[in-house]
């Protein structure tokens, strides 16, 4: 059936909507394969269709006409019917600020029905559905309280079922509390604030999908240990939260069974761990000690008042009628609130019998429970002073093993590995600095150097095998880094980098890593040049590095970091080189390599530019050109986000450089 028949049917309707101030507004769900078995949608047979998963209310999707279930059957005039997740949301984005929209609309009945189906496809996939322990299945886009944009909250389901929502910051709250519980664990990289170089704010969908995936793979590992899913901190971060997604049910919680059981296995796990702290097991100690007394006490106090109910029945005038026997049964038997999870917060009404003891009796008996109570409370004092030199042996282990170092590696470009230790917390700049004085590397040279992060999956120590990276976040987490750490020059204004000169140590680093370029392309020449310059550097005694240095720094793209080839909108290959003032953009030959052709190459000084944005993949600029015309270019790009750093950096050097901006290094 084609699109156009769809229009037929009182259930599409046709969708325009135009980007507002927070987005479109909306979120988009489906399956990550591209076809499937055909289902039925309102007695319709349909490939398996993406749809909204919410719509965020007076959004500009909401007063558009889009609404939550919705079925998605084209997107700007693409039919996405059987069309991945991956490939709807690239449409989307490719529409830019618009979107063009036809949908199919369902019910609410139709939509739990259709759920119910998708759930049981979800189940036999790994880390998605009832197969799952622990998954985030989906998440939702929320206004803020605030009223200050949108917020995400990440949906957690236990076994299928829906149990919490949690917000980024929540998650990471939880990583920091169990690796504060848990020193012995060895937890997986906790996935970083910033995805693609973005902040929470400013995440499109497809950043945000990464995201919910790396904290999927981050919880899933951290539920695979038992002391940590029995633990107290994981059964708190599991309470219900103030939001729950549409048509998930509400969450069951646990037996008291169950969570007694699953606390006392904390408990056994605690007290067994060798790395646990020394607060942590004081604390179980003392919740296990107590759970074993109020036993004890409960007895204690059961003995006491049938001695005093038998003492008031010896005690009473021979003419009162008998008590009855159900006046005589022992507190065991009497109305009782259930006992809180804390043990201490007892029930204070006193059982029909006691009721009918005489004031001295009374006085007696609390008199006798008062003794009771401070012997009891001098022999525990006497066991905690037995315990606390052991107690403060192990408190004193645990801080020996928690200052334990990590070795963090660095590929140089002379190909050498520098090997730096710091405490597992440390960040990309730590280990930046840490690595440039084993390197020797001094004064202005320290600022002209970052750490980047291969693109490469396997480890080598040969920089040539590393054909691409970006540029890692300075206050990123260096244990968070999955891949190669790799020093690289990060400099685009060239007139500044003779400064360097002075530091040998730096003089090397830059002339290997020149010749690297050279030899990968990124570093672009004629073919004459390059072979010139690739048979000079054979044999390069240290004494000549300036000079090389000198002719290498006159290439035109000297200083530019050139990307791989990405597409514009009119789908032609093209390679991107950002340098110190300007944007070259040039198509490839068929060779794949970069024309020289003057009609095949773009070049846009930063004055033209008046605006330059990125969602996902997509980043557009506008220039002005000689003439006054306004130009928009819009390219498709993977390391569109790499793209866009490199822009913001070169811009803010020219602004460090006249002096218009502080906070540069420049000389």
């Amino acid at each position: 059936m084609s699109l156009a028949d769809e229009l037929g049917y009182d259930d599409v309707f046709e969708i325009h909507v135009e980007r507002g101030t927070q987005g479109f507004g909306f979120n988009i769900k489906g399956t990550t394969q591209a076809g499937g078995v055909l289902q039925a949608i309102n007695g319709r047979l349909y490939p398996p269709l993406q749809y909204i998963s919410h719509v965020d209310e007076g959004g500009a999707a909401w007063r558009a006409g889009l609404r939550c279930w919705d079925r998605v059957l084209s997107v700007n005039n693409t039919d996405v019917r059987g069309a991945s997740h991956n490939e709807v949301v690239k449409n989307i984005i490719r529409g830019g600020e618009s979107l063009d929209l036809i949908v199919i609309r369902v019910d609410d009945e139709e939509a739990a029905r259709l759920q119910r189906l998708e759930d049981a496809a979800n189940s036999t996939r790994k880390g998605r559905g009832k197969s799952a322990p622990i998954s985030i299945q989906d998440f939702n886009n929320l206004p803020n309280p605030a009223g200050k944009g949108n917020y995400t909250v990440f949906n957690v389901y236990t076994h299928g079922d829906y149990r919490t929502s949690k917000r980024y910051s929540e998650l990471a709250n939880l990583h920091k509390q169990l690796k504060a519980r848990f020193r012995w664990h060895n937890f997986p990289p906790f996935p970083p604030k910033k995805m693609n170089g973005l902040f929470s704010g400013a995440l499109g969908p497809s950043d945000l999908e990464q995201r919910r995936e790396a904290l999927q793979i981050y919880l899933q590992k951290v539920y695979e240990v038992e002391d940590i899913r029995n633990s107290e901190l994981f059964a708190e971060f599991l309470k219900p939260s103030d939001y729950r997604p549409p048509n998930a049910p509400t969450p069951s919680p646990p037996s008291s069974s169950a969570v007694s059981s699953s606390n006392l296995n904390a408990r056994r796990a605690t007290a067994t761990s060798s790395g646990s702290s020394a607060a942590a097991k004081t604390a179980t100690k003392q919740r296990t000690d107590e759970a074993q007394k109020q036993p004890q006490q409960q007895e204690k106090a059961k003995k006491q008042d049938v001695k005093k109910t038998e003492e008031a029945k010896r005690g009473a005038p021979a003419s009162s009628t008998s008590t009855p026997k159900d006046a005589l049964s022992t507190p065991s038997s009497a109305k009782k609130k259930a006992v809180p999870a804390n043990l201490f917060d007892f029930d204070d009404e006193e059982p029909e019998a006691v009721k009918e003891l005489s004031d001295d009796d009374e006085q007696e008996a609390e008199e006798e429970a008062e003794q009771a109570q401070e012997e009891e409370q001098e022999q525990e004092e006497e066991e905690e002073e037995q315990e606390e030199p052991a107690a403060v042996e192990e408190e004193e282990e645990e801080e020996d093993a928690a200052v334990q170092e990590t070795s963090f590696a660095v590929l140089v470009p002379t190909g050498d590995v520098v090997r730096v230790s710091l405490s597992s917390d440390a960040t990309v700049a730590d280990v930046l600095q840490a690595a440039l004085d084993k390197l020797g590397v001094e004064g202005f040279a320290r600022n002209i150097f970052a750490l980047f992060e291969s693109t490469t999956d396997t480890p080598s120590t040969d920089p040539l095998d590393h054909e691409f990276d970006h540029k890692l976040d300075d206050d990123e987490l260096a244990a968070s880094v999955s891949k190669q750490l790799l020093l690289r020059r990060w400099l685009f204004t060239t007139s500044q980098e003779p400064a360097a000169d002075t530091c040998s140590a730096a003089v090397s680093l830059l002339v290997h890593q020149a010749i690297n370029d050279i030899k990968q392309g990124r570093l672009y020449c004629t073919p004459k040049k390059k072979q010139k310059l690739l048979d000079s550097a054979k044999d390069l005694d240290t004494d000549k590095y300036p000079a090389f240095l000198g002719v290498v720094r006159k290439l035109k793209m000297y200083g530019g970091v050139l990307l791989p080839p990405c597409t514009d909108d009119d789908a032609n290959s093209i390679i991107v080189t950002v340098t110190a003032d300007r944007l070259i953009l040039q198509k490839t030959d068929d060779d794949g390599n970069p024309s020289t052709d003057d009609e095949d190459v773009s070049v846009f000084e930063f004055e033209q530019l008046s605006k330059v944005r990125r969602r996902d993949d997509l980043l557009g600029f506008k220039a002005t050109g000689a003439d006054g015309e306004q130009q928009t270019v819009k390219l498709t790009s993977e390391h569109a986000a790499y793209m866009e750093t490199c822009i913001k950096r070169a811009f803010m050097e020219q602004k460090w450089a006249d002096g218009s901006a502080e906070g540069g290094f420049f000389q």
